[in-house]
């Protein structure tokens, strides 16, 4: 067995920008304190940046460099002649944003050549940025190069954490210069920080010059120190992260091409959305979303619904931290909550599922301790009666706000899903209460999970189409090819021919597209269109392909979750983090939606939790299964689970694991699962 795989690192998390897809409007980096972008296509071209509560909005800076009477400009100039200095590619890591440029002419018998590079930092500890700058003179005379900063302050503003939500901040007011290097609109100041901007270079050395930009409060100072300080505040806040990542979360290796970067990067994804900062709800606080300045708010779909596995693993136990957060912002009432833990929007049908998921896996993994959680989860399902219409025991969820968002009328009301999920909490509900001594009518509950089930059978399928149909309080139905309906697989509500009829259509020119899902299937003529990929078709929200995969493995079909996941493999090799959705048809991000998503982690626990088996129980029990293998093996190293170590080693016809370095199963793929621990 394989043994010492690389954890996640910031050189093998690096990736050159010339092979990302990631659009231009996504690219950022982001250190838990201050998200930063930089202007596509210049060397040092600085834009807007957040750090909440501040907002660095039409912010905008570009660099000149000055040698004698010449301006060099680095504006990204795609035309022809002597046009400054060339953007000659880069590099993204967690930590910064490296790239690299030339300028090369020879004029008057003498030989003008730079080469240029730059590292993008943002700070740490404050709002705002570092820029180092390293010019290598190639000429064959000392030559004297100076750094010209040009800034346009743009309208920065200080906003409320309480408003920051899933849209980028509103624009404050313009600012003025108040003295050299300041400026100010009267609520926030903008700071220039400025080391060595004139370099002396002799001939085959470099100089390094510094600039950084800070936001504060009129009057306030930036912390003390040098730029090379605040430079290190930010590698060193990444070196924590990534250790606490090294100890908590597994390591795969795998001959499968692209397996091991789609693994690293969908981690990585909800690595970015955990900030620090001492104002927020819980440190550390898992956004949503945030490197482009949006989506600094909680959802419980995303943190508990999509990935409450890995999330925990990453977070432990102060992942039951943000689950308080989340159990205080009245889930009954809406759909998200604030950076200080209020709620906000409307109320979303799927908070209490999304929140029992992640009570679920508190409990597997050993850190559900607060009876107060379950008693929320309770007070939830009790509420869902009281608040939505019904008929029977099916529950009318409301309008297209509080579902799928669809663009086109059809996923309302009495659905499958989140009906489906409904049975599911029940059930959860009533062996949590009874595992922690909770008084519950649990029999009551468990009798309604089999009525909801028996109904959504009765009342919901379509036999002559095979499919589930959506009911309206007036007796209007629909039906909607959404990627949705294969929830009611996860939550037990499917007899098997129905299982045999939903899984028909994940196939070619439906739900799968070469490069991913279909969140409605491309056979469905009312209903699918390609203008909002998220839940209307040519493409996915980014969780939905691989809980898809998820998902069929645990209804024992691994050969098409296979081929379900490994479509979505090159967005390890070509994006740098997983966005809030992409396309299906052609490796291409939606650019005009949010850059990042926490429920990027769904590719890794597809991969654990489906591909490589690991099935934890509420009880404590773990045992293991592993899905449909390709010719290639898979590795898992250092899974934790209540103190204890699993490694595995799968290939397709033989399996081997071990539970703290001693082997509990080696042989043939088991045909059942394995009991670890």
């Amino acid at each position: 067995m394989r043994t010492n795989i690389d954890p996640l690192t910031l050189e093998n998390l690096a990736q050159n920008l010339a092979a990302t897809l990631t659009p231009d409007a996504h690219l950022a980096v982001a250190n838990g304190w201050t998200t930063v972008r930089p202007i596509p296509r210049t060397v040092g071209g600085v834009a807007e940046f957040f750090s909440p509560p501040y907002a660095a909005k039409a912010f905008r800076l570009e660099l000149g460099f000055r040698d004698g009477t010449r301006l060099l400009p680095d504006d990204g100039n795609t035309g022809k002649g002597d046009c400054g200095i060339l953007y000659a590619g880069g590099t993204w890591q967690p930590d910064h944003i490296s790239r690299k440029g030339t300028y090369h002419q020879y004029r008057n018998g003498a030989l003008i050549s730079y080469g240029v590079c730059s590292e993008l930092f943002p700070l740490y500890g404050q709002a705002g940025f570092v820029l180092r700058i390293e010019v290598e003179n190639r000429g064959r005379v000392t030559r004297t190069l100076t750094l010209e900063p040009r800034i346009e302050p743009g309208r920065p503003a200080f906003c409320d954490l309480d408003d920051w939500g899933y849209a980028i901040p509103a624009d404050g007011t313009d600012c003025r210069p108040r003295a050299d290097g300041i400026w100010t609109n009267g609520t926030v100041e903008l700071r220039l920080h400025a080391e060595d901007l004139t370099l002396v270079i002799p001939p085959g050395e470099k100089r390094t010059a510094r600039l950084a930009c800070t936001l504060v409060k009129p009057g306030e100072m930036p912390l003390p120190g040098n730029l090379a300080d605040w430079i290190e505040a930010t590698r060193q806040r990444w070196r924590r992260v990534l250790d606490a990542a090294a100890e908590n979360l597994p390591r795969i290796a795998s001959g499968v091409p692209g397996l091991e970067a789609y693994y690293r990067r969908s981690l990585l994804s909800g690595l970015l959305c955990l900030w620090d900062k001492p104002a927020f709800a819980c440190q550390p606080f898992l956004s949503v979303c945030s490197l482009d300045g949006g989506g600094f708010c909680g959802y419980p779909w995303d943190s508990g619904g999509y990935a409450p596995n890995v999330n925990t693993m990453l977070l432990g136990e102060r992942m039951a931290d943000f689950a308080r957060v989340m159990s205080r912002s009245g889930l009954d009432q809406h759909m998200r909550f604030s950076l200080t833990g209020k709620g906000r929007d409307v109320y979303y049908a799927y908070n209490t599922f999304s929140f029992f998921s992640l009570l679920r896996s508190l409990q597997c993994f050993g850190y559900l301790k607060d009876p107060a959680l379950i008693q929320t989860g309770c007070d939830l399902l009790a509420a869902e009666e009281r608040n939505a219409g019904s008929e029977g025991v099916l529950l009318d969820y409301g309008q297209q706000c509080n579902l799928l968002e669809m663009r086109g009328a059809g996923w309302e009301h009495f659905t499958v899903s989140p009906n489906a999920e409904r049975a599911w909490c029940l059930e959860v509900a009533a062996a949590l209460c009874e595992r922690h001594g909770l008084a519950a009518p649990v029999g009551k509950w468990r009798a309604q999970a089999v009525e909801i089930r028996k109904q959504i059978q009765q009342r919901l399928w379509d036999p002559r189409r095979q499919w589930f149909r959506c009911l309206y309080p007036d007796g209007h139905a629909e039906l909607v090819y959404s990627v949705q309906v294969f929830d009611a697989l996860r939550a037990g509500c499917c007899t098997e021919a129905m299982q045999a009829a939903l899984c028909a259509q994940v196939r070619e020119g439906a739900f799968l597209g070469t490069y991913g899902v279909s969140s409605v299937s491309a056979e469905d003529r009312r209903h699918y269109e390609q203008n909002d990929p998220d839940w209307s078709g040519g493409g996915s929200y980014t969780g939905d392909g691989p809980i898809l995969a998820l998902t069929l493995w645990e209804q024992g079909r691994p050969a098409l979750a296979w081929d379900v996941l490994q479509r979505h493999f090159w967005m390890g090799r070509h994006l740098l983090y997983y966005p809030q959705e992409h396309y299906c048809d052609r490796p291409a991000v939606a650019a005009h939606k949010r850059a990042n998503i926490c429920s990027g982690t769904v590719g890794g626990e597809a991969i654990l939790f489906g591909l490589c088996g690991l099935r934890p129980h509420l009880s404590g029990a773990l045992n293991i299964l592993p899905g449909h293998l390709p010719a290639a093996e898979v590795h898992l190293e250092n899974f934790r689970f209540r103190g204890r170590t699993v490694d595995l080693r799968l290939a397709p016809r033989r399996s081997e694991f071990r539970v703290d370095g001693k082997t509990v199963h080696a042989g043939p793929p088991a045909a059942e699962p394995v009991g670890l621990v």
